[in-house]
C-alpha cells in the first residue's frame, strides 16, 4: 500500500515537471513554447501592429505561469487585455499617372478597403502596392494586369478602356477567367481578333480579385513558407491556390457588401 501509493505520488511529481516542460512523462511535446508556430492570423496581427517589436512582446506566458500557482492558494487573477487599439500597418500604395487615355480601375481607396476587410494575414510581409504604367500591349492573347515581385512587392498595370481589341485567340482558362468576372467577348476578323467589353464595375472587380487577390494569393504561398525569395511550390500548384484564393475572396467580399448594402 506505501509502495503504490509512493510511486503514484512519483509519477504525479513527474508529470507536473514535464508538464512545465511542455512534454509529459513520457518526453513527448505537448505544446510548442515557440513564437514561430503561432498560427499565421495571430503571428499577422501582432506583426503588422509592431513590426519592430522583440520577439515575446506581450507574450503572457509568465503571468499565465503565476496565475496559475495563486489559484491554488486559491486566488484568482484575471489575465490582462492585450492593447488592439493600435492600427494595422498596411503596405504603401504608390500610385503613377497612367498613359493618355488609359486608367487605373482599381485605385487607392479600393485596394485598401479590400486590405481592411480580409485582414492582417493577407498583407502580412507585403511592403509595397505599386499603380504603374503598363509597357505591354494588348496582342497576342496576352493582357497584361499585374504581378507579384518577391518579396512583397505587387505591381498593377494601368488598363485601357472598355473595349479591347486584342490580336490572336485567348487562352480557354483566361477565357473563362474573363467571362467569370463579367466580360463579354467576340471574335472578330475571321477569328484572328478578340473585341473584349467591360462594364467599369465588372472591370473594377477584376482587377481587385482575380488580378490584386490572385497576386495576395502567390504572396501567401511565399511569405508562410519561409523561402520568400525562391519559388516553394510548382508554377502549377501556385496558379491554382492563388486562381481558388481569389475566387474566395470575391464571393466573400461581394456578399458581404451585397449584404451591407441591402440594409
Amino acid at each position: 500500500m506505501f509502495l503504490r501509493f509512493f510511486f503514484c505520488e512519483v509519477r504525479a511529481l513527474t508529470d507536473f515537471k514535464y508538464n512545465n516542460l511542455n512534454v509529459d512523462s513520457h518526453g513527448k511535446r505537448i505544446v510548442s513554447r515557440s513564437n514561430h508556430t503561432r498560427p499565421d492570423h495571430i503571428l499577422a496581427a501582432a506583426r503588422v501592429r509592431d513590426p519592430f517589436a522583440a520577439r515575446g512582446k506581450d507574450d503572457q506566458t509568465s503571468y499565465r505561469e503565476i496565475a496559475r500557482a495563486l489559484k491554488h492558494s486559491g486566488v484568482i487573477l484575471d489575465l490582462p487585455e492585450l492593447n488592439e487599439t493600435d492600427q494595422p500597418t498596411l503596405p504603401r500604395i504608390v500610385t503613377k499617372k497612367p498613359r493618355r487615355g488609359f486608367s487605373h480601375p482599381a485605385g487607392k481607396h479600393e485596394l485598401v478597403s479590400v486590405l481592411q476587410f480580409f485582414g492582417e494575414r493577407c498583407f502580412y510581409g507585403l511592403r509595397l502596392i505599386k499603380l504603374v504604367q503598363g509597357d505591354t500591349l494588348l496582342s497576342q492573347g496576352v493582357v497584361c494586369m499585374g504581378r507579384l515581385e518577391v518579396p512583397g512587392t505587387i505591381i498593377l498595370f494601368d488598363q485601357p478602356p472598355s473595349p479591347w481589341f486584342i490580336n490572336g485567340t485567348i487562352p480557354s482558362l483566361e477565357r473563362k477567367r474573363l467571362e467569370r468576372a463579367g466580360a463579354s467577348i467576340e471574335a472578330t476578323g475571321d477569328g484572328v481578333q478578340c473585341l473584349i467589353r467591360w462594364s467599369d464595375t465588372d472591370l473594377q472587380n477584376f482587377m481587385l480579385f482575380e488580378v490584386f487577390m490572385h497576386e495576395i494569393g502567390h504572396h501567401l504561398i511565399q511569405q508562410y513558407k519561409g523561402k520568400r525569395n525562391a519559388r516553394v511550390v510548382r508554377t502549377k500548384e501556385h496558379e491554382l491556390f492563388a486562381d481558388s484564393f481569389a475566387q474566395h475572396c470575391r464571393e466573400t467580399y461581394l456578399a458581404a457588401k451585397g449584404n451591407l448594402d441591402a440594409q
